[in-house]
């Protein structure tokens, strides 16, 4: 399950990117890392179910073929 801490002094708007402008460099950092790890970890997911499924549609391209 993903679990992001966000300061106090984030809001919804802030989550929405419409009211970045009044958090610190400080804060902007935070939430660009807590953001950024469960991205890669999708992108990770994803690129190993594509993998999954290209080698699933070869064995059977290789079934049909035989």
């Amino acid at each position: 399950m993903l679990r992001l801490f966000f300061p106090q002094t984030l809001n919804c708007g802030n989550l929405l990117g419409t009211d970045l402008g009044s958090l610190s460099t400080k804060e902007l950092g935070q939430l660009e890392d807590q953001v950024e790890m469960p991205l890669q970890q999708i992108r990770s997911k994803k690129f190993i179910l594509e993998g999954m499924i290209w080698r699933r549609k070869l064995q059977e391209l290789m079934i049909w073929l035989h």
